[in-house]
């Protein structure tokens, strides 16, 4: 019976994985292509970066494929295949017959693998000497090419292929509804943004927004004391949480942030995503690190689509995202013109 309930479960993972992308489109460029992308999983950040660039594909005449099961008969029908965070041999063989009968095998990484946080549970999977790493590193030498988010990154993994590039992450306004209406113009998108409904639960509160997965365990559990003090100081306001609860426990366990306090909101498809993304302020931190280094501004574009204003530690990515944007975040830190508390960032 386990069993059975076991594959159901798995049933409805793949089957929910391979939702359909929305079709708009633009010209015919690339209806010669046909391009598979393998995804993690159904709410990955790692969706970025298969799914955003092969709607971009789609929207030119490309077919597409996506999901995280697929067989090797699947992708022979590719002339491309995009491999993100892909650590099983298993998948490195088949790819690799793959590669011999012609067809492109692309890496792709969002994330430094050879330096996960203990604290992360990813670090079971990916620590020094693992067998993980050791198929990554072999995967990426093999790969035609390798495509990564950040300068960060690059340095840290051309020396496994250098035929590499680098691709921002970046918001794709016609794929999910981020309370923005595109039309084209040709080529041209053209936006007019629509007013954000908020739940009604909130009433009239100022809303602390944080969002984000496993990887981040260590700099939610550095912002929960932060945040109890928000709360306790301004009584008009919320913490709504967007993530595994499991992982809000942990970080509350010591803090105890009172749950009538909190607003929890449900993880979803990525295709969903921004549908659960809402508030008032987006609360950015992140602790310095060689992985959070590596990292992209991902999580401050992500509310300011939102339609957030955001405050975010003046770290790595986040401080070079204000120095590209003077006066767009409030920056957490010391330095000329930054806060140098928490409280004090999200008071003004």
């Amino acid at each position: 019976m386990a069993e059975n309930l076991e594959k159901e479960e798995l049933l409805k993972q793949v089957t929910t994985t391979r939702k359909a992308l929305p079709m708009n489109r633009i010209s015919d460029r690339y209806s010669w292509l046909k391009v598979s992308g393998l995804t993690a999983d159904i709410g990955a950040c790692g969706y970025y970066r298969v799914v955003n660039p092969l709607h971009l594909l789609m929207q030119h005449g490309a077919t597409v494929d996506y999901s995280s099961v697929q067989n090797i008969a699947d992708l022979a029908h590719s002339d491309v295949i995009v491999a993100p965070r892909q650590c099983s041999m298993e998948v490195y063989d088949n790819l690799r017959r793959l590669q011999f009968d012609g067809k492109s095998v692309f890496y792709e990484l969002d994330d430094d693998l050879h330096s996960v946080l203990k604290s992360s549970p990813a670090s079971s999977v990916y620590y020094k000497g693992s067998e993980s790493l050791v198929a990554v590193e072999k995967f990426i030498s093999s790969s035609h090419g390798l495509t990564v988010t950040t300068p960060e990154l690059a340095r840290a993994y051309s020396r496994f292929n250098m035929n590499y590039a680098i691709i921002e992450n970046y918001i794709d306004f016609s794929l999910r509804n981020w309370n923005v209406e595109v039309m084209w113009d040709g080529d041209n998108p053209v936006f007019r943004p629509l007013s954000i409904d908020r739940p009604k639960e909130w009433g009239d509160s100022i809303v602390l927004t944080w969002a984000g997965g496993a990887t981040h365990m260590d700099d939610l559990i550095s912002a929960f004391p932060h945040i109890k003090r928000i709360l306790e100081k301004y009584p008009n306001t919320m913490f709504a949480y967007y993530g595994a609860w499991e992982l809000f426990e942990i970080a509350n366990q010591n803090v105890k942030i009172p749950l009538d306090r909190v607003f929890k909101v449900e993880p979803r498809h990525f295709l969903d995503y921004p549908d659960g993304l809402r508030g008032d302020i987006g609360l950015a931190p992140i602790t310095p690190c060689q992985f959070n280094l590596c990292k992209s501004a991902l999580k401050i574009t992500e509310y300011m689509a939102g339609g957030m204003a955001v405050v975010a530690s003046n770290v790595g990515p986040y401080a070079r995202f204000n120095r590209q944007y003077p006066d767009t975040v409030n920056l957490v830190g010391n330095g000329r013109g930054m806060y140098s508390t928490w409280i004090d960032a999200v008071g003004n």
